[in-house]
């Protein structure tokens, strides 16, 4: 019998039967895929205003701060380096907002500081912006 329906289907000559045979399956999907599409299609149209605070935007990643200690872990820093490092140290704390984050941000410009070949300029930079902060506390 099984044999006899599947030459059917292969073969083509009865629409009913194709019919048939799929309804059972497809007559169980329709309103399911009908309230799907409507609920989609709700959804699509529906507008929701934004909230009138947006959230606090996310704190520096983790791998922002190894990248701006990587540099530290060289032999001689160039002066155009010390700047570099020194400007995105600043701008990093600048946009810290967990106290963790701020005092690894500071112990790295601690570091960059007391290297050896540190310019005086780079160094009386950080301790200008060192000392500021210990006036705010």
């Amino acid at each position: 019998m099984a044999l006899g329906r599947t030459m059917v289907l292969r073969r083509g000559h009865s629409d009913g039967i194709v019919r048939g045979l799929r309804a059972g399956r497809r007559d169980r999907r329709i309103p399911a895929v009908a309230q799907l599409v409507r609920a989609l299609t709700e959804l699509r149209f529906a507008r929701t205003p934004l909230p009138s605070q947006l959230p606090p935007p996310p704190e520096i990643p983790h791998a922002t701060l190894v990248m701006l200690a990587t540099p530290l872990l060289a032999d001689q820093l160039t002066f155009a380096e010390q700047r570099s490092l020194q400007r995105g140290l600043e701008d990093e704390l600048e946009r810290a907002r967990s106290d963790e984050v701020r005092e690894d941000v500071l112990s790295l410009m601690g570091k960059l500081r007391d290297r050896p070949e540190i310019a005086a300029r780079v160094r009386d930079d950080i301790d200008k912006l060192l000392g500021s902060r210990e006036a705010k506390r």
